[in-house]
């Protein structure tokens, strides 16, 4: 999770980013990942496709994984419209108090028993 001047409600928000150009969706979440965190990171399954279509975006949620946090960083922000100011993992419990809904914390800590799915608008997951 990462926070930045344009967060919504509670203030928190899961690492995003744009592919590069002949970059696969996996090869992009891997690069963005470890250029906003410091980690190495490893698609455990994808989650969800959702539809943002007041942003014309389609947004695919994964499962990642790492074997070290110790690398956890903050980003350089050279390549951020947004520069991001923190980078913390959140025990499920308390994503509500980031503004994340009690339903996605219920599928975070029930490990998202209802995936991989197309879900329509993010809101149907709790996004």
């Amino acid at each position: 999770m990462s926070s930045n001047n344009r967060s919504t409600r509670g203030g928190g928000h899961y690492l995003a980013g744009k592919l590069e150009p002949g970059e696969t969706i996996a090869e992009g979440m891997v690069r963005e990942m470890h250029e906003e965190t410091g980690l190495d990171v490893e698609i455990v399954k994808q989650l969800y496709v959702c539809d943002k279509p007041e942003d014309c975006i389609i947004h695919i949620t994964f499962l990642l994984e790492t074997d070290s946090i110790d690398a956890l960083r903050l980003p350089t922000n050279e390549l951020e419209t947004t520069p991001i100011t923190d980078v913390a993992f959140v025990a499920p419990e308390d994503l509500p108090a980031y503004g994340f809904s009690t339903e996605w914390a219920d599928n975070v800590t029930r490990g998202f028993p209802d995936t991989p799915r197309y879900a329509g608008l993010k809101a149907n997951v709790g996004l």
